[in-house]
């Protein structure tokens, strides 16, 4: 289809601006004698048992010639009839398509062109033109001036036989879609195969050759199948994961070039990988590979590469909303008519994942063949990416999409008496369980949360190659750290993780204990929608019980200025009543011997 409307589009190129103009007002004249029955369109890849049926509306006259196959520029003229009515006149036909195709036909339409709706259609670009044959209709009672059904169960070529020359509508009896293609051309016995572009419709250079269409497979192109997988050897996918800011992704893009590329010379295919704020691609590190069957992490390491530059190309913008658009060219899908091919590039999370924002993606409507772009929200810790296809120009296919998660940890630090928020407590994270300190054991690294130029106190976000590693609690008693992982990648099947907070120094200026401090774990999941669920570790940690959490997940740390204030139940409240059992110890200790002096005064 896309062939065929590159070949309407070039009838521009078969007519002077001046021969139209001229055309149109006079009456519609008859073309020049053309020969009768001797010429043919062929349908390559004609689907099993479709009936193709040729419609001419249009005669050829004037040809002239650019070289010996190939022409210049010619006149066009809108045949008569096929009836009295008018209104199932090829002109009203024609017309009232123009009139209902785009924005861009009808401001072009001008009433010059009265009689004669096939000349202003050679005007048009192929888009344009596409839009008209979608709001055709054949005129009542029409017979085509030939028409052929393929046999058998496989797609093969077909030729509509003896057709007199000229401009027709094929119609397929499998879809009732409508592609318009012109047959050869004969002058002064030449036969003309070929046309040239006329420089002024910006195709310049193109060539192709009349009497063949290529029909749309009933299949359309499917949508590719895209993975994230958590290493480089694409062993380990799972979509709904989740990650840290920094964590390196695996993207995966699997699809597969039609067969009936072969039959095309200028079959396109293009790739459209999307993604959201949070995901940084590296489109330097792409390998792109093809093989005859579907490829694997298997098979990959046996199947064949493309060179990026001459086998393939590619392109990225990024939007205002941070969404990142990426599009991976077929230089020549003709070659690789009926391989699979796998598209394989790394990306990286960043520190935008953890706010809320916007995705934009490009899609076609299926009814309309448009291409729009529709824009969703997206909640915090959250990245989403996806992957479309547009073979031959059809428009873009359905999207596969996968999303990613992170994850925050927040806690409130709190005083005594009316201290209900404490600033200026420090804390280290640790990954795991255990706030010991060793070479394999440190605190993470983490950024300032940024507001423009502001600092945001209390929050921060994780990079592994960041500078920060004292949280400190902001004016609220709060500390939040962002972009977490729930799981030890690379396996994402264990869906908790321990993180262990240290606090390292109080606010001893309002007389807090520094020598009594809060170590505590929080076990960190994420669920496959990205709900978060933060629970305090009941075995690991918070001996003194100075970590707690309420029913509904809010995770607060006391801070005590003497021994008497800790916590009495757990761990906290053994260490108390110890604590107070040694002092009443003390005591006994010493009104025993203060007694046993007395005594012995009293005897001397």
């Amino acid at each position: 289809m896309t062939r065929t409307r590159k070949l309407i589009a070039a009838l521009v190129a078969m007519m002077t601006v001046v021969g139209m103009a001229f055309m149109t007002m006079l009456p519609a004249r008859p073309a020049l004698a053309d020969p009768t029955d001797t010429s043919g369109i062929t349908v390559v890849n004609a689907q099993p048992g479709h009936t193709y049926s040729a419609y001419r509306f249009a005669t050829f006259s004037n040809v002239k010639a650019a070289s010996t196959d190939t022409i210049a520029s010619m006149d066009v003229t809108t045949v008569p009839g096929p009836s009295e009515d008018n209104n199932q006149r090829w002109v009203y036909k024609l017309h009232t398509a123009c009139m209902y195709g785009n924005d861009s036909v009808k401001a072009k339409w001008s009433d010059a062109y009265g009689e004669n709706p096939a000349a202003f259609m050679a005007t048009l670009t192929g888009d344009e033109l596409a839009s008209v044959a979608a709001m055709l209709s054949l005129p009542e009672g029409l017979a085509p001036n030939g028409s052929a059904t393929v046999p058998g169960d496989a797609a093969q070529d077909l030729t509509i036989p003896k057709l007199p020359e000229g401009w027709y509508v094929i119609k397929d009896s499998g879809t009732d879609k409508l592609a318009i293609v012109a047959t050869p051309i004969t002058s002064n016995g030449t036969i003309y195969t070929k046309f040239l572009i006329d420089e002024g419709t910006g195709q310049s250079a193109i060539a192709d050759t009349l009497g063949r269409f290529y029909a749309k497979a009933e299949e359309a192109q499917s949508k590719p199948h895209k993975e994230v997988y958590s290493d480089a050897a694409h062993t380990n996918a799972d979509d709904l994961a989740n990650f840290s800011i920094g964590d390196t992704l695996y993207y995966t893009i699997d699809t597969r070039i039609s067969p009936h590329a072969a039959n095309y010379n200028d079959y396109t295919f293009v790739i459209m990988d999307q993604a959201s704020r949070g995901l940084t691609l590296n489109p330097t590190a792409m390998k792109v590979m093809f093989a005859d069957a579907a490829i694997t992490s298997d098979t990959e390491a046996s199947a064949a590469t493309l060179t990026n530059g001459a086998d393939y190309s590619w392109n990225v913008s990024t939007a205002a909303d941070k969404t990142t658009t990426m599009t991976i060219t077929i230089t020549s899908p003709k070659a690789l008519a009926g391989k699979y091919l796998r598209v394989a590039y790394p990306a990286t999370i960043n520190a935008d994942i953890v706010k809320a924002g916007t995705y934009t993606s490009t899609s076609t409507d299926a009814a309309t063949s448009k291409t729009s772009d529709t824009t969703e929200d997206l909640a915090a810790n959250k990245a989403y990416n996806s992957a479309r296809v547009n073979a031959n120009g059809q428009g873009w296919t359905d999207k596969w999409d996968t999303t990613v998660f992170t994850g925050s940890i927040s806690f409130t630090k709190v005083g005594v008496g009316a201290d209900t928020a404490l600033a200026d407590v420090t804390f280290n994270l640790f990954r795991g369980d255990s706030a010991k300190q060793s070479d394999t054991n440190k605190p993470l690294t983490f950024d300032k949360v940024m507001d423009g130029d502001k600092v945001v106190d209390g929050e921060y976000n994780y990079n592994p190659s960041g500078k920060v590693t004292n949280l400190v609690t902001d004016a609220n008693g709060k500390i939040t750290v962002n972009g977490l992982a729930a799981n030890e990648v690379p396996n994402p099947k264990v869906q908790a993780a321990p993180y262990t907070f240290k606090e390292t120094s109080t606010n001893t200026a309002k007389g807090y204990a520094q020598s009594i401090l809060a170590t505590f774990t929080v076990d960190h999941a994420i669920g496959d929608n990205g709900d978060v669920t933060n629970t305090l570790s009941s075995t690991k940690n918070n001996t003194l019980g100075l970590a707690t959490i309420s029913p509904d997940g809010a995770i607060t740390v006391k801070n005590v200025k003497n021994v008497t204030q800790l916590p009495l139940t757990g761990a906290a409240g053994v260490v108390l009543f110890t604590f107070l059992a040694l002092v009443i110890a003390g005591i006994a200790v010493t009104l025993t011997v203060t007694y046993r002096r007395a005594r012995k005064g009293l005897e001397e």
